[in-house]
């Protein structure tokens, strides 16, 4: 008997110990069969590496040479039992397992391949962490979102790791997927989805019923209403201990746009002679009365919770247009925000703020993992561009750009925006119309290898929108 015979049989007999045969119609063992059962019992036997301390030295055998895998799995001895939920042969190269770990239930999904003679791990990624709590509530609910995957694809060997969060758009459905393009499902609905520095919970917003602050575990668990009382909150992000969430809200200026009138002839019997304000807009004037137009005029400003007293911290930058917040990941005393004059960084300890730019088409800006970066959404001459800076505000550097021969053929420039940082602050996704529709791609940090961020169909049939009101689509970790 060949070498190679010999371990396909001892994974067969391996696979039989964990997993019961699956019958074709006919009452015969298939070659497809086979293949889910062996796939099955690799699932099973890495899972039982990882939940019992003297089975670990074999977590090598089932795993491939790059395999991608937490070293919080590798390296938990918390977890003492499993639970398959579900388990699917994609195609003849690809399988999917997803099980909870006990104790807290939480969700692990494996991705299989068949390599040389055998099925191997690809990777292993944990969904959540059900036992972490939300801090401090005002109210609770427990959300069935934890729906099923809406496309079911092969893993992308794109060399990426983590999960991304994102929303399709503003207030509309809020899903997760693996960074290598598999996992897919819906978490919840809301706006501008942040994923906590621990990587175990997300916090958002959302208009309806009310006006209000939420946080919910990746999984779709233990929803919670945060806070409430703050109108149109927004662009909520995490201190970098986890114990606070700062936020944007809207409150004060003109909600509407107002139309207003003089009167030439009768100003002249007053003292006081009016002025037409310089944001004035539709200018006419006709048998001595002018008419104009005041836009929509709303102040934004910034509040941060305390999560462990639900308490709220005063955060007055100053600035009557304070929006698009987003705390320093190193440090959890600095915010960055969007202020009527360019970005801002708010310090938390001296309540004091700092300009960073003086350019107010800088929007929606976030930091690099490291600190060191700030990625922004720029409103360049009509339409949207990635931009990326040093944290200090030096250094601007345009990452994206429609060729010209685009712009002369389609009479349209591509937009690009909402950018967000990869874990390992290498890459950066963003939102992208240049074919036509939202699209989710990623580009090195540089601007370069722009191209989608899942070629492996895990996106189909999911629509964005990105209305440039410095939306936070994408949250990476």
């Amino acid at each position: 008997m060949t070498i190679k015979k010999t371990v396909l049989l001892i994974a067969i007999i391996i696979a039989g110990l964990f997993v019961p045969a699956v019958m074709a119609d006919e009452g015969k063992f298939t070659v497809q069969d086979m293949h889910d059962t062996l796939a099955q019992g690799t699932a099973k036997g890495f899972l039982m590496s990882v939940t019992n301390p003297d089975l670990s030295a074999s977590q090598d055998f089932y795993l491939t040479s790059n395999a991608s895998v937490p070293t919080t799995l590798l390296n938990n001895s918390s977890f003492n039992s499993f639970e398959i939920v579900s388990t699917e042969l994609l195609d003849d190269t690809t399988h999917q397992t997803t099980a909870l770990l006990n104790p807290g239930q939480e969700t692990v999904l494996i991705t299989s391949g068949w390599y040389q003679g055998r099925w191997k791990v690809e990777s292993a990624s944990l969904m959540s962490d059900t036992s972490a709590e939300a801090t401090s509530t005002t109210e609770q609910t427990s959300r069935p979102t934890n729906r099923q995957t809406t496309t079911t694809v092969p893993a992308i060997s794109n060399g990426l790791q983590g999960q991304l969060v994102f929303q399709t758009y503003s207030g509309g459905p809020i899903y997760i997927i693996n960074a290598n393009g598999t996992g897919l499902r819906e978490i919840t609905t809301g706006m501008d989805p942040q994923v906590s520095p621990d990587g175990t919970q997300l916090v958002f917003t959302r208009w309806e019923p009310e006006y209000a602050l939420y946080t919910i575990n990746l999984n779709g668990t233990n929803e919670r209403q945060v806070a409430t009382g703050w109108r149109q909150m927004k662009s909520p992000s995490w201190s970098a201990d986890g114990s606070r969430v700062v936020f944007s809200y809207q409150e004060g200026g003109r909600l509407d746009d107002e139309y207003r009138s003089i009167n030439w002839a009768q100003t002249m019997r007053t003292d006081d002679t009016p002025r037409i304000p310089d944001t004035a807009r539709d200018i006419e004037t006709e048998n001595g009365t002018t008419t104009y137009r005041l836009p929509m005029d709303a102040y934004w400003h910034l509040q941060q919770i305390d999560l462990l007293s639900a308490m709220p911290i005063d955060t007055s930058t100053g600035s009557r247009y304070s929006y698009g917040s987003s705390f320093h990941p190193q440090n959890s005393h600095q915010i960055i925000y969007r202020g009527d004059r360019g970005l801002g960084l708010y310090d938390t300890t001296s309540q004091t703020s700092r300009p960073l730019t003086t350019d107010y088409r800088d929007k929606a800006a976030v930091f690099s993992p490291d600190g060191t970066k700030i990625a922004a959404s720029y409103w360049q001459e009509g339409h949207w561009e990635v931009h990326v800076l040093n944290a200090d505000g030096t250094g601007r550097q345009r990452l994206t750009e429609t060729p010209m021969a685009v712009t002369i053929t389609e009479k349209r420039s591509w937009n690009n925006s909402a950018p967000a940082w990869s874990p390992d602050g290498q890459h950066l996704t963003f939102m992208t119309d240049r074919t036509g529709e939202w699209e989710l791609w990623i580009m090195d940090v540089d601007g370069a290898n722009q191209r989608p961020m899942f070629t492996n169909g895990a996106l189909d049939g999911i629509e964005f929108e990105y209305g440039g009101v410095d939306e936070r689509m994408v949250s990476w970790k």
